[in-house]
């Protein structure tokens, strides 16, 4: 419904600091295309993609790649889908725009950004890519209009709070209903997080961020939380 997965956009207005600090952690930079008109970087793990885009302060985007994408409209419209930004001339490059019934961005474009990743998926200093983590007022309202747009479900627990997970795309998203998420973050899991904490200190990464309980956070120079549980 939605198409493939292509990266979480995140907005920088110091890109040359977001891209030293997923290095840090041991992201590779891809190749990237000339499509916006701004500095662009993508920063990679092979499995999750993170978009640096250096523009004015703006909410993280799920972005996904559809081609054919101004043949879709009418069908997004008849599933009540309401654009904030609708780009679909023959002589620019198609994007849509729109949130979900939590005001979380997903932004459509018409083809790839980035080269896909040359090398194996790695392990960063975080630990291996767990999901996208969505706070969500209503989880059944949330659940129901990730369905709408293609994914299913892989699972779903109550403790230490409602959640479910969600597959679709080339991405998991975690939908958590709890008012210890607090906004989109990115979700990693590992053995030995104390020693990796240990370790991410010692480089100068501050590992003081806000989380919910049990689980250890990082805040990127964009502000986006990184939650790292243990396994």
């Amino acid at each position: 419904m939605i198409g493939r997965f292509l990266e979480l956009g995140l907005s920088t207005e110091k890109i040359l600091d977001s891209i030293g600090y997923y290095e840090e952690l041991g992201f590779k930079q891809l190749n990237v295309g000339d499509v916006w008109q701004y500095a662009y970087a993508v920063l990679s793990d092979g499995t999750i993609h993170i978009g640096l885009h250096d523009i004015p302060p703006s909410a993280p985007m799920l972005t996904f790649v559809l081609p054919d994408l101004a043949d879709e409209i009418i069908e997004f419209r008849s599933r009540g889908i309401e654009f904030i930004t609708e780009k679909t001339a023959d002589d620019e490059f198609n994007e849509l725009v729109f949130t979900d019934p939590d005001g979380h961005v997903l932004r459509l474009v018409e083809a790839r950004t980035f080269s896909p990743p040359h090398f194996e998926q790695i392990q960063s200093a975080c630990g291996h890519f767990r999901e996208i983590t969505l706070p969500v007022r209503d989880l059944e309202a949330a659940t129901a209009f990730w369905q709408r747009m293609g994914f299913d479900e892989l699972g779903q627990a109550d403790e230490p709070h409602p959640h479910i997970w969600l597959r679709g795309s080339g991405v998991v998203l975690g939908l958590h209903q709890s008012a210890e998420v607090s906004g989109l973050a990115l979700s990693f899991q590992s053995q030995d997080i104390s020693a990796r904490l240990a370790s991410l200190r010692q480089i100068g990464i501050d590992t003081a961020g806000q989380a919910p309980s049990g689980v250890a956070a990082l805040t990127s120079p964009e502000g986006l939380a990184i939650y790292m549980h243990g396994i």
